[in-house]
């Protein structure tokens, strides 16, 4: 059963591949946020063409980024999701509401 591809439009659910899938072909303007080190994305776990790399430690730049719609989707990851946890709280203390957190991360993304 997919209760999140379900409730798209809703906000802190973790998600997984498939459903991340069915949500960016459903919102053309959706950020893949990655909060990883930027080493770490040129290692073995790669990273999701087109996805914005904000470490963790920077993601006060894009909550300082007025052009930003706070309600705009937002799928977070990192290498096994626990910084993708702590980003998605920081988001929604900071007023974004259509939050997502890709479930064990690059780890367990298989890119197509």
């Amino acid at each position: 059963m997919l209760s999140v591809a379900a409730c798209a439009d809703e906000s802190g659910f973790f998600i997984n591949q498939h459903e991340l899938n069915k949500i960016q072909k459903k919102h053309d303007d959706l950020i893949i946020l990655d909060v990883r080190e930027p080493h770490e994305r040129s290692g073995p776990l790669g990273k999701i063409e087109g996805s914005l790399n904000i470490p963790l430690s920077q993601l006060n730049l894009l909550v300082q980024n007025p052009g930003l719609d706070k309600n705009r989707h937002i799928v977070i990851l990192c290498r096994t999701q626990n910084r993708s946890q702590a980003a998605y709280h920081y988001l929604k203390d900071n007023g974004y509401t259509n939050l997502y957190v890709l479930m064990g991360g690059m780890s367990e993304y298989k890119n197509e």
